[in-house]
């Protein structure tokens, strides 16, 4: 297992673009490990798509943070990529127990800062400082 996951690794080490789609699709470059932060904290605002950058192949899309559809959906990929979809979904779980997952990126805040004018950075130190004053 060590030695697929390690494979899996190494493929998807590529240049990702992670569109959210509204009126106006608005765009960013991610890295493989800036998706599942994408998801969670973009996909809040609306539905998102993540390809590949240099080809344009679509990997799956949302609506909200659950994923609605993965591609291509063909018979011959279905086991291959449900392997890797899970593969890549425990690896978020335990970045998530890790508490890796969970606030936003400096990357993936500026982007919905600049589309939304919501700084979730800021609204999660608000919440600590209240909840601190409750105390």
């Amino acid at each position: 297992m060590n030695e697929q996951n390690e494979f899996i690794k190494n493929y998807l080490h590529t240049e990702y673009v992670g569109c959210l789609k509204t009126d106006h699709e608005k765009c960013i470059d991610l890295q493989y490990e800036e998706i599942g932060n994408f998801v969670q904290n973009a996909g809040m605002f609306g539905d998102l798509e993540i390809s590949i950058k240099h080809n344009g192949l679509v990997l799956f899309d949302t609506n909200g943070i659950y994923i609605n559809k993965v591609f291509p959906n063909t018979e011959y990929s279905r086991d291959y990529l449900m392997e890797l979809i899970n593969s890549v979904a425990m690896q978020l779980q335990s970045d998530f127990d890790d508490g890796d997952i969970g606030h936003p990126t400096g990357k993936v805040n500026e982007f919905i800062k600049d589309n939304f004018q919501v700084d979730l950075l800021n609204i999660e130190q608000e919440n600590k400082i209240n909840f601190s004053l409750q105390m």
